[in-house]
């Protein structure tokens, strides 16, 4: 990262952030239906001092609301396909419920497999939807955006950018209102996370 940053050519940053925290119990599925409000509305440091030409939303309210605390009077452009994970039928359930009334998904997991959920979406689903908004949106264009969506989003972008066995993503556990940033290079999107903070459980990958 640091190597392109050096360079005197043009650099487009691209900053992805979770929403904040919701009311709801963060132990639910909580994908598409359920549109609760953020807790609180305080702004941070890291947010303050970067700059950025566009920012783009999912449509979600605890997306949007989170979006407002930052770009003030700039516009929020929604994009569906920043919409979190659909967790169909199993929305709102917890973890153990979810094991009673559909153990398919539960023995599907257990076998390393990625299936959808019922009514819903799978990690693939969910990670086409990401790379399609990438290249059609903030790839190849002069600008330096702010991206604002959901856990599993995140966990797609993480985890197919630094090839992280996909049985593995639901590792990769991103804070409320964490701020990655990334560069655009030759079509492609180049990492400045904090690899210790969200990738140290990955034992082989360094």
């Amino acid at each position: 990262f640091d190597q392109y940053i050096k360079k005197k050519e043009k650099i487009n940053k691209i900053y992805f952030s979770r929403h904040k925290k919701t009311k709801l119990n963060n132990k639910i599925f909580l994908g598409q239906k359920l549109n609760p409000n953020i807790v609180e509305k305080k702004n941070n440091n890291e947010f303050i001092k970067i700059k950025f030409d566009k920012c783009y939303s999912s449509p979600s309210l605890r997306c949007r609301e989170t979006a407002k605390i930052v770009t003030k009077n700039k516009k929020i452009i929604t994009n569906n396909l920043l919409k979190e994970i659909n967790y169909g039928d199993a929305e709102g359930l917890n973890l153990k419920e979810l094991s009673q009334k559909y153990p398919e998904i539960i023995n599907s997991w257990k076998k390393g497999l990625d299936p959808r959920f019922p009514n819903g979406e799978s990690l693939k689903d969910v990670n086409g939807r990401l790379k399609k908004f990438i290249k059609n949106k903030i790839i190849f264009k002069n600008f330096n955006y702010l991206v604002f969506t959901h856990n599993v989003v995140l966990r797609c972008l993480i985890g197919s950018i630094y090839k992280i066995n996909k049985k593995e993503w639901y590792k990769i556990d991103i804070n409320y209102f964490d701020l990655l940033e990334f560069i655009s290079k030759n079509g492609r999107l180049i990492s400045n996370i904090n690899r210790k903070k969200y990738l140290n459980i990955f034992k082989n990958f360094y």
